[in-house]
């Protein structure tokens, strides 16, 4: 069943004896809630960051126009990143990457870093039909997708992503009320820990039983999820 923000919290708060978030109240002020709202989003993120959950994982398509090599991925958050699996038929990793403007002929598009790319694109400026792709940081906030050659007509170019949740607000209502993406069990466990550690209960021979709770639920999880995932080979013939 999902969880929302503000019952993760309160799970975390009833088990270490704390206050918890009033069932009326629909923006945060109190200062140790916030604060414990802030512990929560560490942990979220270093669960989001751990494996490439099904739950954040995202098909997105981006549109180039002739002449335009560079445009912001609007879905993306600069904590995303590109889904690989296994080409058995080539031995190697590939990016979910492709050139889709003939749906019926998807081209797989090669992954180069972006110094490289940007070093090929910079001393041949030549347009044609991209074949190489690499994913960049927009003002810290966001991804670009990146090609080269800079294409030579209207191309559509589709990604597999893993896009991990936004950061969430206790102060705002909508945040509150919105569902945790990931697994909740590790993610409790370690918020339960923090605020244990924050009141200095939490110290010594405890702290690293906890913190071994805490990572036993985060594997039980990932391989719960890389199970049902099924298997990130790709199986061509």
């Amino acid at each position: 069943m999902a969880v929302t923000f503000k019952q993760l919290i309160n799970r975390a708060l009833r088990i270490t004896g704390e206050d918890e978030i009033a069932s009326a109240t629909t923006a945060v002020s109190d200062a140790e809630h916030l604060l414990v709202a802030e512990m929560a989003n560490q942990i979220k993120e270093e669960v989001e960051a751990a494996h490439n959950w099904r739950a954040l994982r995202q098909t997105v398509t981006v549109a180039f126009t002739v002449g335009v090599n560079s445009t912001a991925v609007s879905e993306a958050n600069e904590r995303s990143r590109v889904m690989r699996v296994m080409d058995n038929q080539r031995g190697k990793i590939v990016p979910l990457v492709f050139d889709i403007t003939d749906a019926d002929n998807p081209i797989p598009l090669i992954e180069l870093d972006i110094a490289d790319l940007l070093y090929r694109r910079k001393m041949d400026t030549t347009q044609g039909d991209p074949c190489y792709f690499a994913f960049d940081n927009t003002s810290g906030d966001g991804l670009s997708l990146e090609l080269y050659p800079t294409p030579d007509g209207t191309k559509s170019i589709e990604a597999t992503l893993v896009i991990p949740q936004d950061r969430l607000d206790a102060a705002v209502d909508a945040d509150l009320a919105t569902n945790i993406k990931v697994p909740v069990r590790p993610i409790e466990l370690g918020l339960i820990r923090y605020i244990l550690e924050e009141r200095g209960e939490e110290l010594g021979i405890n702290s690293r039983f906890s913190e071994e709770k805490e990572m036993k639920a985060l594997q039980d999880a990932v391989a719960l999820d890389a199970e049902e995932s099924g298997s990130y080979d790709l199986m061509l013939t």
